[in-house]
């Protein structure tokens, strides 16, 4: 879906779980694309920005507490998992304890410090987006803080649809947070509930279905946060 499209259907400042249903995700493998809205300020190879690890939460202690026991609720223990854009940790706090977590992600520091993995691949997705998995090969997948920054961000959820065994749930959340300059275009258009809509676009897009949206945002805490589940 385009910025514009997504503007008309849903006001500023909308609820985060209100929005879905004010619009009509498109089906799988169509929609209106444009190149031009995944172009980001910043255009030096990932693999400059992200050289040297960062040890920064990307989001608040708070909003980790809830996305852990959203995990716990929605999650199945003992399963294989799948953490895409990994980083230096999973954020699954006490409840959730898959069977095995694999990490994906640019920065191999990082991932190495990350005691949830049980194995894990360096990858920038900004250039290579086939996931070396075959086909099934997980659980669950999550996805955190991360979507914005993928220029290609259609055929990257069709690998994660790929490497999932089918009805397998991902979750992608996100807050009003990012490095601005590695955003995309499309992201920074948009505000926080808008961005749940585009979101979800893209999993409808990507053969994902029973695409719902959770806002997760503690009490009291002006920083949103939204997760968007979709089943493989």
């Amino acid at each position: 879906m385009r910025a514009a499209a997504i503007k008309s259907a849903i006001p500023l400042g909308s609820a985060v779980e209100t929005v879905l249903p004010m619009v009509v995700l498109p089906q799988a493998g169509k929609g209106e694309w444009q190149k031009n809205d995944y172009r980001r300020d910043d255009k030096r190879d990932d693999n400059i920005f992200y050289q040297k690890a960062r040890f920064d939460y990307h989001m608040q202690e708070s909003h980790l507490q809830h996305l852990s026991r959203h995990y716990a609720s929605v999650l199945e223990n003992g399963k294989r998992h799948l953490d895409v854009c990994s980083s230096f940790d999973c954020h699954f706090g006490d409840t959730y304890k898959p069977a095995t977590c694999t990490g994906i992600g640019i920065n191999e520091e990082e991932l190495s410090k990350n005691t949830a993995l049980t194995n894990y691949v360096v990858q920038d997705f900004n250039v290579n987006q086939e996931f070396p998995f075959p086909d099934g090969s997980f659980d669950a997948a999550t996805h955190v803080a991360s979507i914005e920054y993928i220029v290609n961000p259609l055929d990257h959820l069709v690998q994660v649809r790929r490497v999932l065994v089918p009805s397998s749930p991902v979750l992608i959340s996100f807050t009003t947070r990012a490095f601005w300059t590695k955003a995309t275009r499309i992201w920074k258009q948009l505000d926080h509930a808008q961005r749940v809509v585009l979101v979800a676009s893209y999993l409808s897009h990507a053969g994902f279905t029973n695409i719902v949206a959770k806002d997760i945002t503690p009490q009291g805490v002006d920083e949103p946060v939204a997760v968007v589940c979709g089943n493989a």
